[in-house]
């Protein structure tokens, strides 16, 4: 009976197992298929377009990525052109639209998808342009908001980081500053011309003519008139002569991070340490009243020639210093000139464009010509761009060509697209940290701070 029943249990045993055997192979496979489909498939791109037809376009384009098995999930989808982010305007399984910032610039669209990043085609950003006022051209000297305060003739403009402009002006030895905020006000200077060191309206001037942002957030002041000075002004006001020059009319100045250059306006380039210490000058021996003068020899500084007029830039890399050189004597009613670099690493200089005719040609650099550079500022893009002040326009230097970008339509004071605009006597420009490039105006009846706005 003992047997019987423990035989009967060990058959039931053994049921029950083949059961719950059988029972667990029919489950196993359910449970690994549950798994495998709870793997994501895998996002792939197959297209990029744009709202323009083609991967091109100025800001608020829109750019389409085309594809399978996008996620869904907000900032699970990150899309950059040039390393700039795109604002994401849809986000759906098989598209995503981005829409392009301001100022982007052009570079590979870039789509991260939970972090792993895909690079796609170059974007080619179209950038726009438009001129506007940012003073309203009433000649005098009156300070308050920008929009009913009055300038005399201007000089040179320098902008510190926070967008503050510092002004130099021609008939009145004075600096002012024009705030970030729309306010004006004097920083240093009066009425009567000297070199006198202080503080505001204490400090003296001669000739405050252009202005140069330095390292340490001063501004530095090539004063003109004979003796020339380099003066240092702080943003309070406080105004210190870094260095004088007997004899010489110190007229350009450029401060870099490791220096300050300056030159007399003729025949003269220095280079100074920030506490006005020479580190080294550079000559040329000519007679610039004279019309026979060899006024452009390029060369080593052994041989080079050369008749400045106008201010001074040197680029971030401090490479290269750029001037204007006019071609022949100094008096006359035109003064066809040249753009011309020194290698500073080198000591060789060379012209990079213009001719003996003062026309307005744009071309090849070459066959291009200016009449009278009077400012020179190597923009964010790496192109050079010049105030022609003679020809009322603003020409720019781009590997081995010149072209206009506002004055084709003439002199004049009209602000809108660059095609019709019109400006009279520029003699400064700057780029400010936003990226526009300002515009300082010196016509005898028009002093005006002009703007293009880059977007």
């Amino acid at each position: 009976m003992q047997v019987t029943s423990q035989r009967s249990l060990t058959r039931l045993f053994s049921i029950s197992f083949l059961c719950l055997f059988a029972a667990a192979l029919v489950i196993l496979p359910s449970s690994c298929s549950k798994k495998d489909d709870k793997e994501p498939p895998v996002p792939s791109i197959s297209e990029f377009t744009s709202s323009t037809g083609s991967l091109s376009g100025p800001k608020n384009t829109e750019i389409i990525i085309s594809g399978q098995n996008f996620p869904v999930s907000a900032g699970s989808i990150v899309v950059k052109v040039n390393g700039k982010e795109c604002t994401i305007l849809e986000q759906g399984a098989n598209r995503v639209t981005a829409k392009i910032p301001a100022r982007c610039g052009s570079g590979k669209v870039e789509v991260t998808i939970n972090g792993k990043a895909t690079e796609g085609p170059e974007f080619a950003y179209q950038y726009s342009y438009e001129l506007v006022s940012v003073t309203n051209g009433i000649k005098g000297m009156e300070d308050g908001p920008i929009n009913t305060a009055k300038f005399d003739q201007l000089a040179g403009i320098a902008i510190d980081a926070d967008n503050n402009y510092y002004l130099g002006h021609f008939p009145a030895p004075k600096l002012r500053k024009v705030s970030a905020a729309g306010m004006v006000s004097l920083l240093a200077g009066n009425d009567q011309r000297g070199i006198v060191d202080g503080t505001g309206a204490a400090a003296g001037f001669r000739y405050p003519e252009y202005l140069s942002m330095g390292r340490d957030g001063n501004i530095y002041v090539a004063d003109a008139g004979v003796p020339g000075a380099i003066r240092r002004v702080t943003p309070a006001g406080v105004v210190t002569t870094l260095a004088t020059f007997e004899n010489q009319q110190i007229f350009a100045v450029a401060a870099t991070p490791t220096a300050i250059y300056a030159t007399n306006n003729y025949n003269y380039i220095y280079k100074l340490d920030y506490n006005g210490s020479l580190i080294w000058s550079l000559f040329t021996k000519y007679d610039f009243m004279n019309s026979n003068s060899n006024w452009y020899i390029d060369g080593d500084t052994s041989v080079a020639s050369f008749n400045m007029y106008g201010n001074i830039t040197v680029d971030k890399d401090e490479k290269y210093l750029y001037f204007g050189n006019i071609y022949g004597p100094r008096g006359g009613n035109t003064k066809a000139s040249f753009l011309r670099r020194l290698d500073l690493t080198t000591g060789i200089m060379s012209t990079l464009a213009g001719g003996n005719t003062s026309i307005a040609v744009d071309g090849p650099a070459a066959q291009a010509r200016f009449n009278l550079i009077w400012d020179i500022e190597v923009g964010p893009d790496g192109k050079i761009y010049m105030a022609e002040a003679m020809n009322n326009r603003i020409r720019v230097y781009d590997n081995g060509t010149v072209s206009t970008l506002v004055g084709t339509a003439g002199e004049g004071d009209v602000d809108g697209n660059l095609q019709n605009a019109k400006i009279d006597y520029p003699v400064s420009l700057q780029f400010d940290k936003n990226g526009d490039l300002v515009i300082v105006c010196s016509g005898s009846t028009l002093p005006k701070i002009k703007k293009i706005i880059i977007d």
